[in-house]
């Protein structure tokens, strides 16, 4: 399966290590549990139909590190005419 995750540049050394969610808890964890929330995709959300898929990644089951043999680095622009 692939998944998608934007990430700062600034935030690059720890965006799989569930830092900043186990800190502050988020929509699907709550605070002190590390989680890494992901997409099946990178679309932007219909204003008729505003479904999504998501997928949160446990960065603490032993099963975690092997996931990350292919994750690859690729550049990501928003198109300046969506941003309005």
């Amino acid at each position: 399966m692939i998944f998608y995750r934007l990430i700062k540049t600034a935030h690059a050394s720890e965006a799989w290590t569930g830092y900043g969610a186990k800190q502050y808890g988020g929509r699907w964890n709550h605070k002190g549990y590390p989680a890494i929330y992901v997409s099946t995709s990178i679309i932007i959300p219909s204003s008729i139909i505003p479904a999504e898929n998501n997928a949160i990644l446990n960065p603490n089951h032993p099963g975690f590190t092997p996931c990350l043999s292919g994750t690859r680095e690729l550049p990501f622009f928003f198109d300046r005419r969506l941003m309005k």
